[in-house]
Formats: structure tokens, C-alpha cells, sequence
């Protein structure tokens, strides 16, 4: 079953505009809320989840490929269909892995 929220999964930057009302920072978060919730609306994703970039001291450590993973591997096992999604990393070969990961084809 879809919802009606927009998921942002981003470690650092905020949403771009209130219609993305759910924020992941992590790929545990990210988990948690889609479990809990269902699937989003539509979800934006960013690729570099990761404390070293901007100095932020997240435990998670995982990329936004790992999380299209995951969505990818729990639509499959529920039978359910992609829903809209966009990436805003900045990085062309993250944007890659992204849409790689979220299809089922091997990211790495």
C-alpha cells in the first residue's frame, strides 16, 4: 500500500520545500519509516550518508544506493510496485548507483 508521504533521505541538507513531509538521515531511519509506514509517494534520495563529508557524527555509515537497495529487495518480497523517485546527489556516478540499486541490478 502506497501513502501519501514524500520520504527525503539526506544526512545533512533539509527538504527542499514542506511536500516532502518524512526525513531520513540514515539508512536505519530510512527502514524504519518505510516498515512502519509503507511505501512513500515518492521518495528523493541522496547518496553520500556519511559523517565524513560534513563533519556530522551519524552512525550510519551506509550510501543511498545501500538504501535503493533495501527498497528494491522489500517491494519485491511485499508485491509491490516502484513508486515515483528522484535523486539530488550531486555526484553523476552516486545518481548511477542509485538508480542501479533501486532496479535490482548490482550496484557496486
Amino acid at each position: 500500500m502506497m501513502m501519501t508521504y514524500k520520504l527525503f533521505l539526506d544526512d545533512y541538507r533539509d527538504r527542499p520545500d514542506t511536500s516532502w513531509n518524512v526525513i531520513a538521515r540514515s539508512k536505519k531511519e530510512f527502514c524504519q519509516i518505510i516498515e512502519a509506514q509503507g511505501l512513500p509517494r515518492e521518495i528523493s534520495f541522496d547518496h553520500d550518508l556519511n559523517d565524513t563529508h560534513y563533519g556530522l557524527n551519524y552512525s550510519d555509515k551506509e550510501t543511498g544506493a545501500d538504501c535503493a537497495a533495501w527498497l528494491h529487495n522489500y517491494i519485491k518480497r511485499n508485491n509491490l510496485e516502484l513508486m515515483p523517485f528522484k535523486v539530488h546527489s550531486l555526484n553523476p556516478n552516486a545518481r548511477r548507483r542509485i538508480e542501479l540499486a533501486i532496479t535490482g541490478y548490482n550496484y557496486v
